[in-house]
């Protein structure tokens, strides 16, 4: 790539790399003001970024010159405590039938939302509700949500896709442990301290909450996150509201297909018919 080289001082080491600008400029409107407008780092040719770390960086650099970034996979991890955990006691009262009655309903929430969700390469989701198999994604989540974090901080949207879309395809297809779920809790408070309102990781984050809420609110990870921040208690509440909704609309469409069904002297079958016989019927009788 001809063009001139600008120089990024990186992480709390100022560690130097030089990339090439148009490499930069072609990605993203707010780094193309940074490299080429009247700022400092312009005039000089110098940014100084000791916030973002190493590894981040050099993904953002991977990304702008190839389109993609190399990410940690998830890892093979020992059979753990798998959902729905049931405690002893009252607590245990709060799962009740829900699972059983609403598993229609969710799936197909879970189907239509996570479609939604593609790669700028067009990739798609494949939803699996008791996902890949028992997989410690801790790393995988974080990598992707600080390059989320990034591309939003710096309006890099095919990168903020990318990212987006990586996290959705893991939450989608992972199955669920008691003991990784410190591990979303991680990403969630990540990902809210480094958001605003409305943002889009936040919205995916919150509706899986409620996909999988009868198994995560009674963790103490996930119920001190609803303590600490105050948006992720209301984000999930939507979601779980329109769950109930549909559920509802389930229950009703159900009883109407029963009462079709039901004809109205079945609760009656010693009383006999009615229906006057018809000459054919009668004449068949008689050859008999």
């Amino acid at each position: 790539m001809a063009s001139e080289p600008f120089k990024f001082l990186v992480g709390p080491n100022r560690k130097e790399y030089f990339i090439h600008k148009e490499a930069f400029i072609a990605i993203s409107p707010v780094l193309r003001v940074l490299i080429t407008g009247r700022m400092r780092e312009a005039r000089e040719g110098v940014a100084v970024w000791e916030d973002v770390e190493e590894c981040h960086f050099l993904n953002l650099c991977e990304f702008a010159y190839f389109g993609k970034y190399t990410a940690p996979r998830m890892k093979d991890a020992p059979l753990t405590t798998p959902l729905p955990y049931r405690p002893e006691g009252e607590a245990e009262n709060v799962y009740g039938d829900h699972g059983r009655k609403t598993l229609l309903v969710l799936d197909n929430f879970a189907r239509r939302f996570f479609d939604k969700y593609k790669s700028p390469r067009g990739d798609s989701i494949e939803y699996k509700r008791n996902g890949i198999g028992w997989r410690d994604g801790t790393e995988y989540f974080l990598r992707h949500a600080n390059m989320y974090i990034l591309g939003d901080r710096y309006d890099v949207e095919t990168l903020r896709a990318e990212a987006l879309f990586h996290i959705a395809k893991g939450l989608a297809n992972t199955h669920d442990t008691w003991d990784n779920i410190p591990a979303f809790a991680k990403l969630a408070r990540l990902t809210y301290s480094n958001t605003r309102e409305h943002d889009q990781l936040r919205e995916l984050l919150s509706k899986y909450v409620s996909l999988r809420g009868d198994d995560l609110f009674l963790h103490p990870d996930i119920e001190s996150l609803r303590n600490e921040y105050p948006d992720f208690e209301s984000d999930i509440m939507g979601p779980i509201m329109e769950l109930h909704r549909q559920e509802s609309e389930r229950l009703k469409n159900r009883e109407k297909r029963f009462k079709r069904k039901v004809p109205e002297n079945e609760d009656h079958p010693e009383e006999p018919s009615t229906k006057r016989p018809t000459r054919r019927s009668t004449r068949r009788a008689a050859k008999r």
